[in-house]
């Protein structure tokens, strides 16, 4: 659910060639996630959604997410 309400929420964000509506999400969701549940849901989370499979690279946009730190990730929402 948080996923899908996150979507909403990102509805404003820039998107650009290399950020797509799920990197500007993944931007955040896993900060959300560990704020409110803790960094092992969090992980569990992204454990799960990296399996999706409908033809869109979720694994490769979580890879990119957490390439970065959490500050680094905050930085990216700032353009």
């Amino acid at each position: 659910m948080a996923h899908e309400m996150g979507h909403r929420l990102a509805l404003g964000l820039t998107r650009t060639s290399e950020i797509d509506d799920h990197r500007v999400l993944y931007l955040f969701l896993y900060d959300a996630w560990t704020d409110l549940y803790g960094r092992d849901f969090a992980d569990r989370m992204v454990a799960l959604e990296r399996r999706f499979s409908n033809g869109y690279d979720y694994d490769g946009a979580w890879r990119w997410a957490l390439s970065m730190d959490r500050t680094q990730r905050q930085s990216r929402l700032k353009w």
